[in-house]
């Protein structure tokens, strides 16, 4: 079995009692695990050099006082048990889309023959620029003129948008869908607020879940209410089967939540899934005054890690339109991916 490096030039040969693993799809940023496995005994040393990642932030299976970590580079010459070496590398985060690491080992045997390997994986990343026309006329066949955002690079990107200083034209949920988030919270908290007797052990949990606020215009509110309990339910199936049923009870009973936010979401993630960039509330609608009116607003773009792609987007546009008209923000944008930035 050979590796090639990114020139296609074979740089090691393994024999069938070893073998190395660095782990691929990396995002710039995270950590990346890689081991190393062999059979028989242990070799006198193995080296490690590394290029374009950060550090050696963990070792496994070694003895400490017969290791040295200096920068880039790491000389182990004792093992806790045989056959086996394992770490993790941190990676830099970059204004480059693309960036390249490479981890090279170099094992020397007892006898003093040497066995060289190495791997190279793209690191990626996503920048985000934007291109803002001068005014923005919406019609009833949409919007004359869009925002355009483009991508910089390959990985999942998550848009949220935040109010700026002088917003004319306030973002919020549309009125109906608003309505059913809290009709469907308001579900929710009564048959939580039911499981106090039955379950008097997790009436902390309970209460956590029974301070939404309905004044959020997010409905990942109540996703994020469920993650604050999902380490009680783990814990107790008979706790958790019972919260299931609440949620699936209140779900069952708000209509109005399949139509207006769950059908809307499975299409504009569907729509959206070859660009694999989302708006974190694509539900979220614009309100434009019939006189027109500038909207100011931030666009903070974060990969999966949390990590922010570049500086968040301050946008200021006039938008117009022939009346009061209350329109999805997600059609004012248009994205664009260059992967190769």
């Amino acid at each position: 079995m050979s590796t090639k490096d990114s020139n296609d030039t074979t740089i090691r040969d393994f024999s069938d009692s070893m073998e190395f693993f660095l782990a691929e799809d990396i995002i710039q940023g995270e950590e990346v695990p890689f081991y190393i496995l062999w059979q028989g005994d242990n070799p006198r040393e193995i080296k490690l050099e590394l290029e374009g990642f950060g550090s050696i932030n963990k070792l496994y299976n070694t003895i400490e006082s017969e290791t040295t970590v200096e920068g880039n580079r790491a000389v182990i010459t004792g093992f806790h048990v045989p056959g086996y070496l394992g770490g993790v590398l941190s990676t830099n985060t970059t204004n480059q889309p693309i960036i390249y690491g490479s981890l090279a080992v170099k094992i020397v045997g007892n006898d003093g023959t040497t066995k060289s390997l190495k791997e190279t994986r793209k690191l990626h990343t996503t920048q985000i620029t934007i291109d803002i026309p001068e005014i923005i006329h919406y019609t009833n066949s949409g919007a004359d003129h869009q925002i355009v955002i483009d991508l910089k690079g390959d990985t999942t990107v998550f848009l949220d948008i935040e109010d700026m200083e002088g917003n004319e034209c306030y973002v919020d949920l549309p009125p109906d869908v608003k309505e059913a988030v809290e009709k469907f919270s308001e579900s929710v908290d009564n048959g939580m607020s039911d499981l106090k007797e039955q379950f008097p052990d997790h009436i902390k949990t309970i209460e956590r879940r029974l301070t939404t606020t309905k004044s959020s215009r997010s409905y990942t509110e109540l996703i994020e209410k469920v993650e604050e309990v999902s380490e009680e339910l783990l814990k107790d199936k008979d706790f958790y089967d019972a919260v299931t049923t609440v949620f699936l009870t209140a779900l069952f009973e708000q209509v109005s939540i399949k139509d207006r936010i769950l059908r809307p979401l499975t299409e504009y993630f569907e729509y959206s899934a070859a660009e694999r960039a989302y708006f974190l509330n694509p539900l979220l609608h614009i309100r434009i005054p019939k006189e027109g009116g500038q909207m100011a607003v931030r666009v903070i773009g974060k990969n999966i890690l949390q990590q922010e792609c570049g500086i968040p987007l301050e946008i200021r546009v006039f938008i117009k339109a022939k009346e009061d008209v209350f329109k999805p923000v997600k059609d004012i944008f248009s994205i664009r991916r260059n992967v190769n930035g």
